[in-house]
């Protein structure tokens, strides 16, 4: 299970507000890329990685899957679950 930094913090923390732009999120996708690369690199064979983060945004998401997969030699099969508590 890898649950990375993300910009979702700041809907949680109301000082944040102020230091927000939309570039944060482009400045978290390459660290959030490397962690999931690195995980898949350590799991084991046949095992599940989950990618988790607290935002909403595709750059932190979708473009991060989408992304790391295209790099692998062996595209894992990649299913998405939403769960929004």
């Amino acid at each position: 299970m890898l649950l990375t930094a993300c910009t979702g913090t700041f809907r949680k923390n109301v000082m944040a507000w102020s230091k927000w732009n939309p570039n944060n999120a482009y400045g978290l996708h390459d660290l959030q890329k490397r962690i999931l690369f690195r995980g898949i690199e350590l799991a084991a064979v046949g095992a599940n990685v989950v990618y988790s983060t607290c935002s909403f945004n595709p750059v932190e998401n979708e473009a991060v899957v989408a992304a790391v997969s295209t790099t692998i030699p062996s595209p894992p099969r990649i299913g998405v679950a939403v769960e929004i508590t």
